[in-house]
């Protein structure tokens, strides 16, 4: 076997890990997500939660009491705060190693959204909005839920943008 194919066999290889090793993390980011936030969310019980009239960040809320016309007590907000760092930073992990099959601007814009998401995440674990609170915390709050989403969404379109070159099956992405 030439010294070419071998080379060639391990470049495919570690592609392969690296695509098996973020779905996973992925995967798993997801998945975990959606346990934990139905689990806190029905744990709420006074008033029980909403998913139409509350807010997800409530649930990692870890004050009691009247806001924004409704009232926010949950019971668990610890695990809801711990799942949207360990969301947050699976989704990075495996946003960076994405980032590291592209190359030019999707590359670099892959890595930085997935940073980007860590934070926007991190910050509503840290900064909660409750009644009589300084407009920096909500504004913190509200900056942090904008950088997950906007982050999370652009990730999604470059993702899936990038499918064939990361010689991925056709589901995943976009099909044109």
């Amino acid at each position: 076997m030439s010294e070419e194919v071998v080379v060639e066999s391990r470049i495919t290889s570690n592609r392969a890990n690296l695509v098996v090793f973020s779905a996973v993390a992925m995967l798993v980011a997801g998945l975990g997500f959606m346990i934990v936030e139905a689990v806190v969310a029905s744990a709420w019980t006074s008033p029980p939660y909403s998913y139409v009239y509350d807010q997800l960040p409530d649930l990692g809320n870890p004050m009691c009491g009247p806001f924004q016309n409704r009232v926010i007590c949950s019971p668990h907000d610890g695990l809801m705060n711990a799942m949207f760092v360990v969301h947050g930073s699976l989704f990075a992990f495996a946003g960076i190693l994405l980032s590291r099959l592209m190359a030019g601007t999707a590359r670099a814009a892959m890595f930085v959204l997935a940073l980007v998401y860590v934070i926007g995440l991190s910050m509503i674990t840290v900064f909660h909005q409750y009644a009589g609170m300084p407009a920096i915390v909500e504004d913190l709050n509200i900056t942090g839920a904008f950088l997950g989403i906007l982050s999370g969404s652009i990730i999604a379109i470059i993702f899936g943008s990038q499918r064939r070159r990361l010689h991925l099956p056709p589901w995943p992405g976009p099909q044109a």
